[in-house]
């Protein structure tokens, strides 16, 4: 599966095992790897999101959200953002632009805080 084929999906969310992660849609489970440039010497932009290998990594086996993927093009941040329905980012990363003179790859993963036996999603 090619990830851009999901902007503007909902997905089940699976987790993230480093600069990976799984998502499930359509009763099928995908994993994929954020990866940095590496012909850019200090590796610090986005190059592509690759499919990898589900079971060479750690995730939930069930969905643990439910989570639209946005593409994300502004000043700040160009890359992806995957959304819960409360607005709340759980996974953004891509090329941050914030400074001109040295752009900055991101992958930040903050799922929401919850107390013991709530759910906010």
């Amino acid at each position: 599966m090619i990830f851009d084929d999901l902007v503007g999906k909902t997905v089940g969310f699976l987790g993230v095992y480093f600069r990976s992660f799984a998502l499930c849609y359509e009763g099928k489970k995908h994993a994929f790897t954020a990866v940095e440039d590496e012909k850019d010497g200090h590796r610090s932009m986005l190059d592509e999101v690759k499919p990898c290998d589900l079971a060479e990594k750690i995730f939930f086996s069930t969905q643990i959200a439910y989570l639209e993927i946005r593409k994300e093009d502004s000043i700040d941040l160009t890359g992806y953002c995957l959304v819960d329905g409360s607005g709340h980012k759980w996974l953004e990363f891509g090329t941050n632009y914030s400074d001109d003179y040295y752009p900055l790859f991101v992958f930040e993963y903050d799922p929401p805080k919850t107390e013991l036996g709530t759910c906010t999603y």
